[in-house]
């Protein structure tokens, strides 16, 4: 970049960057342009490796980092670990066997960007979702261990927020619940996108991100880089953001436009 130092994006992925079930050429027209400039652009998403590779793959979403399962998993642009922070391995029974867990459609368990998948319910969406996961029964479920991410789907945001302020007050310390809308993604009590977009930036020496979103999951990054909500996020999360776009692509122009 001719000695200027160049600027570093993240943006969320689900509601954010991807809407409506697609990513828009705009919003990829100007990926293209903000890396072309020099820039750097990555994803700080709740879904592992697996399963935002399959994303990135399919709409062909050019990343030079990724960080994932809300900031467990920190990961370079070839894909290799920077840094993962499991969960305690003697919380995942007890989190599986809370009561209010039994409503949910399925238990998604992340280990190591693999997705093991029990489903609960025949009402989850997520075996039509088209990603790769390993079907598993309800004792294997409780024998896993390794894991850096354990997600969770009810019937409604009010089950949702009741389950994960559940798992704060239960697991205080222990446990993270990240809810966003009808599903809580849980993780090590230590992370969230914000822990994760620090370590990344501390590792590579980079620059801290102009950050992007649409969720409750996103508030710690929002909060933390004075960043951005898209115009289709909840009102709670727009009113936290230090400026409202209508796209990730948006956001990128306005941002090389100064």
């Amino acid at each position: 970049m001719n000695g200027k130092a160049f600027l570093l994006a993240a943006s969320d992925y689900d509601g954010t960057l991807c809407r409506d079930r697609k990513v828009s050429d705009e919003d990829l027209a100007a990926i293209a342009d903000w890396r072309g400039a020099g820039h750097r652009f990555g994803i700080a998403t709740g879904r592992d490796l697996g399963m935002m590779r399959h994303e990135t793959e399919r709409w062909h979403i050019p990343c030079d980092f990724l960080v994932c399962c809300c900031g467990a998993v920190l990961y370079d642009q070839a894909g290799r670990e920077l840094r993962r922070i499991d969960i305690d391995d003697a919380l995942i029974p007890r989190l599986l066997r809370q009561p209010m867990a039994a409503a949910s459609f399925h238990f998604e368990m992340s280990r190591h960007g693999q997705t093991f998948l029990y489903l609960q319910s025949e009402r989850s969406r997520f075996p039509a979702l088209g990603v790769p996961y390993v079907p598993i029964g309800h004792s294997e479920a409780l024998a896993l261990t390794g894991l850096q991410l354990i997600s969770f789907c009810f019937a409604t945001a009010a089950e949702s927020a009741a389950f994960a302020d559940r798992v704060m007050t239960e697991f205080a310390g222990g446990l993270r619940a990240h809810q966003n809308d009808v599903n809580v993604d849980v993780t090590d009590g230590r992370v969230d996108k914000a822990e994760g977009l620090l370590a990344l930036c501390r590792l590579l020496g980079w620059p801290e991100p102009l950050v992007i979103g649409d969720s409750e999951n996103d508030l710690s990054m929002l909060r933390r880089f004075q960043g951005f909500a898209v115009a289709t996020a909840p009102e709670a999360v727009r009113r936290q953001a230090a400026a409202v776009y209508t796209s990730v692509g948006a956001m990128l122009r306005q941002r090389m436009a100064a």
